[in-house]
């Protein structure tokens, strides 16, 4: 067995914490413990772009979403925070947190953009 290709993430952006492809294995999204996200086109094996997430906390999980005609990621960061992500406009799309205890308050707070 041998590697038949590679990709390489810069190490400035830190370790990877999460990993997510497209149905047809065109595009990577890769997540990293410093909040920074790389979107890899697989066909060409280039980097296509990369941002900081909003919060710039250490992406937990990536997830497809599998309702969604347009490529449309889940991203979990920071402290109890999921987001609805629009990949190829790079927008966030809806955002659900769990408010802090010094809130007025409680329960979930959703955020539409």
């Amino acid at each position: 067995m041998q590697l038949s290709w590679s990709v390489e993430n810069p190490r400035s952006h830190g370790i990877i914490t999460a990993m997510v492809t497209d149905r047809a294995h065109n595009w990577l999204l890769v997540g990293t413990s410093r909040g920074i996200l790389t979107l890899w086109d697989l066909r060409f094996r280039i980097p296509l772009r990369s941002w900081v997430h909003p919060t710039k906390s250490r992406i937990s999980r990536l997830l497809l979403c599998a309702h969604s005609k347009e490529p449309r990621v889940i991203i979990a960061a920071g402290k109890h925070e999921v987001s609805l992500w629009d990949i190829e406009k790079v927008e966030c799309r809806q955002m659900f947190a769990v408010r802090s205890g010094d809130e007025k308050m409680g329960g979930v707070s959703l955020g539409y953009v």
